[in-house]
C-alpha cells in the first residue's frame, strides 16, 4: 500500500493523461489495470496488438467516455479467453463495472 499503490497511480497518470478527472472509481479502475498490464502503449506482437484497448482508453480517458473506456476493458478480454485465465477475465469484467458504475456521476 505504501509503495505499489502510489506507483501504479503515478503509472497511470502518465499513461492516461487526464485520468485525475475521472470519478474515483473509474480511476481506480484504470489504478488496476496499470497495476496489472503496465502503461505500455505499444504492441509486442503486431498480429495480436496487445496493447490496442490500452490505448483507445488512453484517447478516451481526456474526453471523459466512460462508455468507451468499459467497452474497451471487456474488448482486450480477447486476448486471454481459452487460455485457462478465467480470473483475469472476470477482473476486466469487474473493472468494466467499475467504471459503468460512475456513469450519471
Amino acid at each position: 500500500m505504501q509503495r505499489s499503490v502510489p506507483d501504479a497511480q503515478r503509472q497511470t497518470e502518465k499513461a492516461f493523461p487526464g485520468v485525475d478527472k475521472l470519478p474515483p472509481d473509474a480511476q481506480g479502475a484504470l489504478v488496476s489495470l496499470i497495476y496489472n498490464r503496465g502503461p505500455r502503449m505499444t504492441d509486442r506482437d503486431p498480429k495480436t496488438q496487445d496493447r490496442r484497448e490500452m490505448r483507445a482508453i488512453r484517447d478516451a480517458v481526456p474526453r471523459g467516455d466512460l462508455k468507451e473506456i468499459a467497452t474497451q476493458l471487456r474488448s482486450m478480454k480477447r486476448l486471454w479467453e481459452n487460455k485457462g485465465m478465467g480470473g483475469l477475465l472476470k477482473r476486466r469484467d469487474a473493472e468494466a463495472d467499475l467504471v459503468e458504475s460512475c456513469l450519471g456521476s
